[in-house]
């Protein structure tokens, strides 16, 4: 018999024969689930990069830039609720964006949903066309950005737009 140290998992296991593989094998398995189940597929934003719909993070928008479009959507949402006469997009935005995002950083699924909302108001706002109009997806890239700025400049908003460049 032979007593073997698995670094990294820190234990001492006592492997017989070939249960050194058997246990190799479903540890790498086990660790193969556990990075699954936190990221899912990559798909391309309208401002290239890629995103993880795993509730984790948004490539391609760093987590710094994460945390100044969290901190604009949270500055847009108090905008609105300080606003005495709504307009209709306003208040289906404020439905759409009920709660105050947490400025952590992260692209999650508040995140995603609460720039859905944006895109929604921001083509309901700016009478957008069918032609150029933005995807409803939740991914903040260029489109959505210079949208957002257009937007800004017409109401002479001070939220800060500039998040991707």
């Amino acid at each position: 018999m032979e007593t073997k140290t698995i670094v990294g998992i820190g234990i001492t296991t006592l492997l017989i024969g070939g249960g050194a593989a058997l246990f190799l094998r479903w540890r790498k398995k086990k660790k193969q689930q556990q990075e699954q189940s936190t990221t899912t597929t990559t798909t391309t934003n309208n401002g290239g990069g890629s995103s993880s719909n795993g509730g984790v993070v948004y490539t391609g928008i760093s987590g710094a830039q994460t945390t100044l479009l969290q901190t604009s959507l949270n500055a847009l949402q108090d905008t609105f609720k300080m606003t005495m006469t709504k307009t209709a997009a306003q208040q289906a935005f404020l439905d759409a964006f009920p709660n105050r995002l947490d400025i952590d950083g992260k692209y999650g699924s508040k995140t995603l949903n609460a720039v859905k909302a944006l895109q929604t108001y921001l083509n309901k706002a700016l009478q957008s066309t069918s032609k150029n109009s933005l995807k409803i997806d939740g991914k903040y890239g260029k489109d959505t950005e210079k949208a957002f700025q257009a937007w800004a400049t017409a109401t002479k908003s001070t939220i800060n737009t500039k998040i991707v460049g």
